[in-house]
C-alpha cells in the first residue's frame, strides 16, 4: 500500500508526538498486524538483558504512519520502526513480538506494562518526568497544503487568523496554541486549530476545503510528497519544533541501558545508518543513543 493510499483511505495514523497523557484513542480507524522475531541466537549482550525480558519482549509500533511504520495490502508491517526493532532483537539475542497500534493506545499500553517499550515519541521535558527514553532519531514539523491551497506565511505572526488542521495530541499543537495566544496578545485574530484523530482525517479536511493547511511531521511529509507525485501536496510556511525522538519506556524500567547499548552497536556497525537512510533520510540520523537525553532547544 502506498503512502498516498494510506492517507487517502483515512487509516488512523499514530502520532509520533502526543502530550504523553496516555489517554484512550479518540476515534478514527487503524490497521492491525503483528510481526517479530523468533529463535534468535544469543549474543554478547543477552546476559546484560534483565532476566525478566530474556525470554522475549513486546513492542508496539505505529499502525499507519509512513515512513515510520504501516500495514501494507497483505497485512504485513513495513517501515523503519519494525526494521529497527528486528535489528535490536538480533543484537540483543532476544525475540521481540511487534504489534501495530495507534500512538495513543501504544503509549497507554507502555505505561500500563502491556508493551515493554515503543518507538518514535518526542523527547520533551514534560515526558521525561513520566517516561524513560533512549534516543533514536531527529524530526520536526512543518505545514502542508493542497496544490491549490493557501500559504501560511513565513513566520508564526503570519499564522494569526489562519485555520489549521492537526493531529490530536501532537506536540506541535501545543506549540501552535502558544503562538495563537501571542496573536491575541498583539490584538490579532487567534489561530484556529482543529484537531483530528489522525493525519489522515486532517488531510481529508484539506481536500474538502474545511481547512487551509495541515501541521505535519517532516518525515511524514517527505514520504507523502515522494509517493503521491504531481505536486498534489505542497510544503508551505516554515519548519518548527525540531525534536529528538526516542524509544519510550515505563518510568523506572530496567531496559533503557541495554537498549541504548544495542542501539550504539547498530550505529557503530552501520546497520542503523542503512535502516534510517532507507526509510527516513540522512538528516534524521543521530551519532549516539543516550538514556534520557536532553530535549533539543527550540529556535522558534
Amino acid at each position: 500500500m502506498t503512502v498516498a493510499a494510506v492517507l487517502a483511505m483515512g487509516i488512523g495514523l499514530a502520532s509520533c508526538s502526543t502530550d504523553g497523557s496516555g489517554a484512550a484513542d479518540e476515534g478514527g480507524s487503524s490497521a492491525t498486524a503483528t510481526d517479530g522475531t523468533t529463535d534468535v541466537a544469543k549474543t554478547a549482550l543477552t546476559a546484560k538483558v534483565p532476566a525478566e525480558y530474556r525470554k522475549g519482549m513486546t513492542v508496539a509500533v505505529l499502525s499507519a504512519q509512513p515512513p515510520l511504520s504501516w500495514v501494507d495490502d497483505d497485512g504485513k508491517l513495513q517501515g523503519m520502526e519494525q526494521a529497527m526493532v528486528k535489528a535490536l532483537s538480533k543484537t540483543l539475542g532476544v525475540p521481540i513480538t511487534i504489534t501495530a497500534q495507534t500512538f495513543t493506545n501504544s503509549l497507554a499500553g507502555v505505561k500500563a506494562s502491556r508493551y515493554d517499550f515503543i518507538p518514535g515519541t518526542d523527547v520533551t521535558t514534560e515526558r521525561l518526568a513520566v517516561l524513560d527514553y533512549v534516543s533514536m532519531y531527529r524530526d520536526g514539523y512543518t505545514f502542508v497544503t493542497s496544490k491549490n491551497g493557501e500559504s501560511v506565511g513565513k513566520n508564526k505572526t503570519a499564522l494569526c487568523g489562519s485555520s489549521l488542521a492537526g493531529q490530536t495530541g501532537d506536540n506541535s499543537i501545543s506549540i501552535v496554541e502558544g503562538w495563537s495566544k501571542e496573536c491575541a496578545a498583539q490584538g490579532k485574530k487567534e489561530i484556529t486549530i482543529k484537531t483530528y484523530p489522525s493525519y489522515a482525517d486532517a488531510e481529508l479536511t484539506l481536500q474538502s476545503g474545511r481547512n487551509g493547511a495541515m501541521i505535519i511531521s517532516k518525515s511524514s511529509l517527505q514520504e507523502l510528497q515522494k509517493d503521491s507525485g504531481d505536486g498534489i501536496w505542497v510544503e508551505t510556511g516554515f519548519e518548527f519544533g525540531q525534536v529528538l525522538d526516542g524509544w519510550s519506556f515505563k518510568k523506572g524500567s530496567s531496559l533503557p541501558p541495554v537498549i541504548a547499548e544495542a542501539m550504539n552497536i547498530l550505529i557503530d556497525n552501520g546497520s542503523y545508518d542503512k535502516i534510517m537512510r532507507t526509510y527516513m533520510g540522512q538528516n534524521t540520523l543521530i551519532d549516539k543513543a543516550e538514556v534520557n537525553p536532553q530535549p533539543l532547544k527550540q529556535t522558534n
